[in-house]
């Protein structure tokens, strides 16, 4: 068993490192990923030249035609001669098949021979001339440069987009803070389905760099707009695609644009109210938020509760930029401590707890909260008192259900009055409600809108009548009451 890889670099000959120019030298037969590559017309004479290529049109994805060579290349490795394997730039480097078979090497103990290439990142680099550590610029960015680079020293706030992040156009992930280089650009319909994908985070003008032939005599660096991406000739195996950061104020449909973008406000120079705010002064506007939000949701409005979610969304961002200048906490602290509950208290799905039906991921949930809660702790623990009281009295059911405690109705004071009394009548509807798993917030929120839109009906039913319900008698009043009833 004799397996040895080689980079054949990204095309041009005098860029073959000496390590594999003496391989190729010493060598009788070479099997190539593919032989669509400008080096192959420079290998040497004497070389059996063989290739893959045939199964790039046999098998329906690309996936499976890495799998098929990898087979095929484990059985010619297995002869007593061996194979030697060549594939485009360096064997480590955007080559799914030397990835494969250096896992099967490893996981059956056989040794194999990585010979170096030059890859198609160094060409391209000099192609455009930028250090991928650094702004396209060389670093030179202000605070005044449309928000790309942000006053230094306030926490938050992002450092010059530098670090350089590579891309694969088939599996698009792209942080649009940092410049990228976008590779594996194969063809007109990769880049047509690339652009739609960047789309969703560039504006169609942002501009962009095309980069064909990188490290080769036919080299071209071409400039244009991401919208133009998939119009751009020629597009083949040999292109890459190279995209400046957006400016601060363009970094708008990510998370970390977000709150870049309200650490930018918050910063010296920034917007006057909301420096200002503390976590006390925006109290009010979080709870008006997410009723606001859970009104888009009663109405059934998508667009509608798009934006209030975007304003719930926020006012927590906001919360998270104060706790972050006083050294607290920061946004990614709350994103992890919610994403490790959640796969703590899913067992059923990142563990090897079974659940098979919602009430079953209930239960489970419920003894993990218990679990949760420390030793001797009440089991009201956790409960916030500031919820609505009726939102409190469900949470009271659905924590004290377990233990079918009867109904304590006498819990007010003696001395209270109607008061009381009123509360206990309140407090037994809102627990015969949870008993019947519906929530008495929402009933009561569902009659006031009937009650506000039987009203607003009979104050229209008035103005038709050249009135108003205030001036109308009582008699005629009623009528237009019971006119007003819905219908049905």
């Amino acid at each position: 068993m004799a397996l040895t890889v080689l980079g054949l670099g990204p095309g041009a000959p005098e860029l073959l490192t000496l390590e594999a120019r003496q391989v190729l030298s010493e060598a009788q037969e070479v099997w190539l990923r593919t032989a669509r590559h400008p080096m192959v017309g420079s290998l040497p004479a004497h070389l059996t030249v063989r290739n893959f290529d045939s199964l790039y049109e046999e098998a329906p994805t690309f996936e499976a035609v890495y799998d098929a060579i990898v087979e095929q290349v484990w059985d010619l490795a297995r002869r007593p001669e061996g194979v030697l394997y060549a594939v485009p730039g360096h064997p480590l480097v955007a080559e799914a098949t030397v990835l494969k078979l250096l896992g099967r090497c490893r996981s059956e103990g056989t040794p194999a021979r990585v010979v170096a290439g030059l890859s198609f990142i160094e060409p391209v680099l000099h192609a455009l001339e930028i250090d991928p550590f650094t702004l396209p610029d060389g670093g030179q960015a202000s605070a005044g440069d449309r928000g790309r680079a942000a006053p230094s020293g306030f926490p938050g706030l992002p450092a010059p987009a530098g670090g350089l992040q590579l891309v694969d156009a088939l599996r698009p992930c792209v942080d649009p803070a940092r410049q990228a280089l976008i590779a594996q650009l194969y063809s007109q319909d990769v880049a047509a389905a690339l652009k739609v994908e960047l789309l969703e985070y560039y504006p169609p003008e942002h501009p962009a760099r095309l980069i064909v032939a990188a490290g080769t005599p036919d080299q071209r660096v071409l400039d244009l707009k991401v919208y133009e991406l998939d119009r751009a000739q020629p597009i083949d195996h040999l292109t890459c695609l190279f995209l400046p950061p957006l400016a601060l104020v363009d970094n708008v449909a990510t998370f970390n644009g977000l709150a870049a973008i309200i650490a930018r406000l918050r910063a010296p120079g920034g917007c006057p109210w909301d420096r200002e705010q503390t976590h006390a002064s925006l109290k009010p506007y979080l709870l008006e938020e997410a009723y606001e939000a859970l009104e888009a949701l009663e109405d059934a409005d998508p667009e509608a509760l798009r934006g209030e979610l975007g304003d719930l969304l926020l006012n927590i961002m906001l919360h998270c930029q104060l706790a972050a200048e006083v050294g607290e906490f920061q946004a990614r602290d709350v994103v992890r401590g919610i994403a490790e509950k959640l796969i703590r208290r899913h067992p059923h799905v990142f563990g090897e707890v079974e659940a098979e039906s919602a009430q079953q991921v209930v239960r489970n949930w419920e003894a993990l909260k218990e679990k949760e809660r420390s030793e001797g702790a009440s089991m009201l623990s956790g409960l916030s008192r500031s919820l609505p009281a009726l939102a409190y009295t469900r949470s009271l059911q659905e924590r004290l259900a377990p233990l079918g405690l009867p109904r304590m109705t006498n819990t007010g004071r003696p001395d209270a009055g109607g008061l009381d009394e009123l509360g206990r009548a309140i407090f037994e509807l809102a627990y015969d409600a949870a008993e019947r798993r519906l929530d008495p917030e929402e009933a009561l929120r569902h009659a006031n809108r009937a009650f506000t839109a039987r009203v607003e009906r009979a104050e229209q039913l008035a103005r038709e009548e050249g009135s108003s319900l205030q001036r109308l008698p009582q008699e005629r009043r009623e009528a237009l009451w019971t006119q007003a009833e819905p219908q049905g």
